[in-house]
């Protein structure tokens, strides 16, 4: 079994899978069983040792490959920690738009980033595991690396609950989705898939050449456009989303209240017929209702 481990190879897939620019680690269930089976049959095999002799020479040697094993085992376990947190910041680092707005998070990201391609070209060029503990202070490494996505990790959060903060229903977000729109901000429109998370009654907003939001349209394709039309990229709201779905925010209820007062007037003399067909739904609704109190 010790001739099997000092060949046993590690297995790699291609990353990102449509345009690898390096590698990710797979298969680790395996490689945890076998590094447990090993350290298991070595301390197995340290509780047998009978007399002095074998004593001196195999527990010597035992307890040096028992020792080595566990290095391996804590590297694997490092090693995956990072593949993991490495992986889900990636493509966030590599906005660059994220990178301005954490200039030091993203100097220990490239760090760590460094590291991790480094190492996976060695392991394309040299696959057996127990080799890649030899590469210099490798455990420490990623240690260290860890240490660092941890801090990255605690920066980020704090970078989102300040945009929450500053749009209460971002909360209502999975953080891979807001980091989404926050990593895409040239792009105002980056916001649309996930504008019915934001207001259950939006669908999406009507943009008008990526730069001014006209109004809104439900799930059932009703328009409705805001008294006043918003820029995106106006002073302090370009490149800050949550300062302009504010003002969606605002204007949302501005119009809907000024229809609701418009429709409520109208409803006196119009015709019934035409009334329903001149407002939006969600204006009929509560107008009916209004009226009926």
């Amino acid at each position: 079994m010790r001739e099997e481990m000092r060949e046993f190879k590690l297995v790699t897939s291609s990353y990102p899978r449509n345009k690898p620019t390096t590698s990710v680690l797979k298969e680790y269930d395996e490689v945890n069983t076998k590094l447990e089976d090993q350290i298991v049959s070595v301390q197995g095999i340290l509780s047998q040792i009978g007399s002095k002799a074998q004593r001196s020479l195999l527990c010597r040697e035992s307890k040096i490959w028992e020792t080595r094993l566990k290095n391996l085992f804590d590297l694997v376990d490092e090693v995956q920690k990072c593949q993991r947190i490495w992986m889900y910041l990636e493509p966030i680092f590599s906005s660059e738009d994220i990178g301005k707005t954490l200039p030091e998070e993203l100097t220990m990201f490239q760090s760590v980033d460094g590291l991790w391609r480094v190492t996976m070209e060695a392991i394309e060029e040299n696959a057996v595991l127990n080799d890649l503990l030899d590469r210099d202070n490798i455990l420490t490494q990623f240690v260290e690396a860890n240490k660092n996505l941890g801090e990255i990790q605690r920066h980020l959060n704090d970078y989102l609950d300040g945009k929450c903060q500053a749009f209460p229903r971002f909360y209502f977000l999975a953080d891979d989705d807001l980091l989404k729109i926050l990593a895409d901000t040239k792009d105002p429109g980056a916001v649309q898939p996930h504008m019915n998370k934001c207001f259950e009654g939006i669908k999406c907003v009507i943009f008008k050449n990526n730069e001014e939001v006209l109004g809104m349209t439900s799930a059932e394709k009703e328009n409705v456009y805001f008294n006043k039309s918003i820029n995106v990229l106006e002073g302090e709201k370009k490149g800050n989303v949550e300062k302009w779905m504010v003002e969606i925010e605002d204007q949302m209820r501005f119009t809907l209240r000024d229809m609701v007062k418009d429709s409520l007037a109208d409803a006196d003399i119009t015709p019934r017929e035409e009334w329903y067909k001149k407002w939006p739904g969600q204006v009929i609704l509560a107008v009916d209702q209004i009226q009926w109190t």
